[in-house]
């Protein structure tokens, strides 16, 4: 956990996902310390992050993210079904269709 500020130990990979779960995440998404912002500077493809505490239950879960991924399932599909509420403090940056596994079989051909 580290509250709106990017810790620089990843090297992305063309097409990465990744989400940090803090209450700052995104709080300055097109700049600033927090980590979505950087994440995506530094390569990352897709991320999402909270503009504002929205406490734990609030922020998209990352295992459910995941399994709909593995699915098939595009990313803006995948953060939709599991983000609990729909409301302002959550923001997902990058491209809502982009599959990173679309040649799986499963409910999302």
């Amino acid at each position: 956990y580290s509250l709106n500020n990017y810790n620089d130990a990843f090297s992305w990979r063309p097409g990465a996902v990744g989400i940090h779960l803090d209450s700052a995440s995104a709080a300055n998404p097109r700049g600033g310390s927090n980590w979505s912002a950087n994440a995506i500077k530094k390569g990352i493809t897709v991320t999402a992050g909270a503009v504002e505490e929205p406490f734990l239950q609030g922020l998209p879960r990352p295992d459910g993210i995941i399994f709909n991924l593995l699915e098939g399932a595009n990313v803006g599909d995948a953060f939709l079904r599991n983000t609990l509420w729909l409301k302002w403090m959550i923001i997902n940056i990058g491209d809502p269709l982009y599959r990173p596994f679309a040649k799986q079989r499963g409910p999302f051909r």
